[in-house]
């Protein structure tokens, strides 16, 4: 069975798959180092089409809602925290 995305990120990282779930559940402590690798391979991935790369459509769609559900829900707490300074 092949690994899930967030153990692939990790190996791709250098990092343990649980330091992908911190990560992704907004953990306060990300190291220097993590946030450049991240931010570097961020870039190389992001003009990717995953469908190129055997990721099922039905995949796509649903990780692309959940990151703009994700997006829209940093940027109204990021007003509202905004809004309290």
């Amino acid at each position: 069975m092949p690994d899930g995305p967030a153990t692939t990120l990790a190996q791709r990282l250098g990092v343990n798959a649980r330091t992908i779930a911190e990560v992704r559940d907004k953990r306060p402590r990300l190291f220097l180092d993590l946030a450049l690798r991240t931010r570097r391979l961020h870039r190389d991935l992001i003009s990717l089409d995953p469908a190129g790369y055997g990721i099922h459509p039905a995949d796509i769609a649903r990780t692309r809602a959940a990151a703009a559900r994700r997006t829209a829900a940093d940027l109204a707490a990021a007003q509202a925290a905004a809004r309290h300074l």
